[in-house]
């Protein structure tokens, strides 16, 4: 009978080796759940005062890889804004899309390796999250921290993925 050698010296190559072979694989699959993750979360938000359409052109999705943007989208591929709002405190006109590609043009992910965002930049967006003393709490980007962490489809912790909400 005969004896089989094994070295283990190489596996940190063998595993950049398939984390590399497998990286477009699973950013196609990132924006997929990303995508159908926000459109969930914008059919769940509890504010159905959007007239002006700015608050659903500035919800975003971006997968980045080791801190490159490698893919992002929107919930409609084309803005629905026709109209500016104007910035309480500041009286900047502001776009929703316009909000939610300067977002993504100046963050920077504090992790390496894949991260997912999740963001609905209109500057209004927490004040409806938190609520006011006269207006009352809605539902506009939180479900989806639910909705990922409880997700038992994908196992963000065991992938090394980070999800941020924003």
């Amino acid at each position: 009978m005969g004896s089989v050698t094994i070295e283990l010296t190489d596996l940190d190559e063998l595993k950049a080796a398939i984390i590399k072979e497998a990286t477009p694989q699973i950013i196609k699959d990132l924006s997929v759940y990303a995508k159908t993750t926000l459109l969930d979360a914008y059919n769940r938000s509890t504010y159905s005062h959007n007239k002006s359409q700015n608050l659903a052109d500035s919800y975003v999705w971006a997968v980045y890889n080791d801190n490159v943007l490698v893919k992002k989208g929107y919930l409609y591929p084309s803005p629905k804004a026709k109209t500016t709002m104007i910035e309480t405190g500041t009286k900047r006109r502001v776009y929703g899309r316009k909000e939610a590609d300067e977002f993504l043009a100046t963050y920077n992910p504090q992790t390496n390796g894949f991260v997912v965002v999740f963001a609905a930049r209109m500057y209004y967006g927490a004040y409806l999250e938190k609520g006011t003393r006269r207006n009352k709490q809605y539902v506009v980007l939180s479900s989806i921290w639910n909705e990922v962490s409880h997700d038992e489809d994908i196992s963000l912790a065991a992938m090394a993925i980070d999800t941020h909400l924003y």
